[in-house]
C-alpha cells in the first residue's frame, strides 16, 4: 500500500501528515520553523 505525505509550510510553524491510499491518516506533526537552525552546514 503506498503513503503520502503532505506538508503545508508557513512563515512561523510547518505541519506534516501521511494519508494511505484508503484514505487513512496519521496524526499531524506540528513544528515551529523558528526550531529549524541551519548549525555547520558548508556553504
Amino acid at each position: 500500500m503506498k503513503q503520502y505525505i503532505g506538508c503545508d509550510a508557513h512563515k512561523k510553524y510547518s505541519m506534516f501528515i501521511s494519508i494511505s491510499e484508503t484514505g487513512e491518516k496519521t496524526k499531524p506533526i506540528i513544528f515551529e520553523n523558528t526550531s529549524l537552525v541551519k548549525k555547520n552546514c558548508p556553504s
